[in-house]
């Protein structure tokens, strides 16, 4: 739905290497666990993927658990949206066809959407690390931005993780869970 090709990679390297506001910045080091201590506010771009969302939603909400005093913001596609409203004490925006542009990089109404609140922390749960998902972390503002690496991901979150080769989904995850705590 939001793969990227050709002149989008010419696109997302230049706004990654001459944007300061899409580059991923951090002048100290940080301790993933004291960021989830601190923060208010996450914004998590949930996958794209139905198989990969079903884990990632579980995660979420083991996540909460751990972290009852974040604000959780949820971007979810369309399809998703009746899945992750189900868990309660979370925000969930909506992703539809519209919310791109003509080269499938991330609109106006859904920049403004995702604007309108203020983040500490954003995380990117597509497994793959997809171009479009990676810049929508970006536009959240949050200073600290963790994800999967992936497809030119570096240029848009401060922190990659990569699952090691033949670890599930599901363990992926647990792994980046057990890294952020």
């Amino acid at each position: 739905m939001f793969q990227t090709k050709g002149i989008r990679k010419i696109i997302a390297e230049f706004l990654g290497r001459h944007l300061p506001r899409y580059k991923p910045e951090i002048n100290r080091a940080i301790k993933p666990a004291s960021v989830f201590n601190e923060a208010k506010s996450v914004f998590i771009c949930m996958p794209f993927d139905d198989r990969q969302f079903q884990k990632a939603l579980l995660w979420t909400d083991n996540f909460k658990g751990k972290y009852p005093h974040l604000e959780m913001t949820l971007l979810v596609v369309k399809r998703h949206r009746s899945l992750a409203a189900a868990i309660k004490s979370k925000k969930v925006l909506s992703l539809t066809e519209e919310d791109g542009d003509f080269l499938k990089l991330p609109g106006k109404n859904l920049i403004r959407r995702i604007r309108r609140a203020k983040y500490d922390l954003a995380v990117d749960l597509n497994h793959d690390g997809t171009l479009f998902s990676s810049i929508l972390c970006s536009i959240s503002g949050a200073e600290v931005r963790i994800g999967f690496t992936g497809e030119w991901s570096d240029y848009f979150l401060n922190y990659s993780f990569t699952p090691r080769s033949r670890q599930s989904i599901s363990g992926s995850y647990e792994a980046l869970a057990n890294y952020l705590t």
